[in-house]
């Protein structure tokens, strides 16, 4: 663990905690992470409420988040190993351990939560009463390493606006969790027009929107 996690996990504690704990959770997915699922739990240590998802790692995932005080939820391997399949089986653990849970952050294992990422988007959550979520840019750690990277980095560089879909790394609002679980078959459970179609269901008739 790097020195400085602890001071950072202590002033994040400390703006969650203008936030009931009961009410903000995160389910964190991945198959065979290491040391970036490491590194996942402990930009998000904060969080009392989370979920781990793995899906048939051949490493020590489920140890390093049982370690770390996670519950862990083993997924079968396939068929239907998606994305979509693991954040439901999360969320529906969460909820099903806090039933009052008002908020969700989603996460892949192979990705940090920034510092002052969740806080922001609790806040502009609770300010906006349209928002359903709200999601912030996704970043390559080393985007100079390779041309492949470089190309992901470039495209997840959307503009600040209002979003109509997005991919799976956002914070949910209470209305987008009583929607009806997207399609296990999905690659990715924040589908477009799953997206689009659960925010028509939503009682705040607004598009899914996001914001960085």
């Amino acid at each position: 663990m790097r020195p400085a996690q602890p001071r950072r996990a202590l002033a994040m504690r400390r703006t969650l905690n203008t936030f009931r704990s009961d009410t903000l959770g995160v389910v964190i997915i991945g198959r065979t992470e290491g040391e970036r699922l490491a590194g996942c739990l402990a930009s998000v240590r904060a969080v009392p409420n989370r979920v781990y998802v793995d899906s048939g790692s051949t490493d020590s995932s489920v140890a390093f988040a049982r370690r770390d005080s996670v519950r862990v939820v083993e997924l079968s391997q396939p068929p239907h190993s998606t994305a979509a399949r693991a954040r439901n089986a999360g969320l529906a653990q969460l909820l099903n351990d806090v039933p009052g849970l008002g908020f969700v952050q989603m996460v892949d294992g192979d990705c940090d939560v920034q510092a002052g990422s969740m806080e922001s988007g609790l806040r502009t959550l609770h300010a906006e009463s349209k928002l359903v979520l709200v999601f912030g840019r996704t970043r390559e750690r080393n985007p100079d390493l390779s041309i492949y990277k470089a190309l992901c980095d470039d495209e997840w560089n959307v503009p600040i606006r209002d979003a109509t879909d997005i991919g799976g790394n956002a914070s949910l609002t209470h209305i987008f969790l009583s929607a009806p679980p997207a399609p296990r078959t999905l690659s990715s459970a924040i589908d477009p027009t799953w997206t689009a179609d659960t925010a028509i269901r939503s009682p705040r008739k607004v598009p899914a929107c996001g914001r960085t």
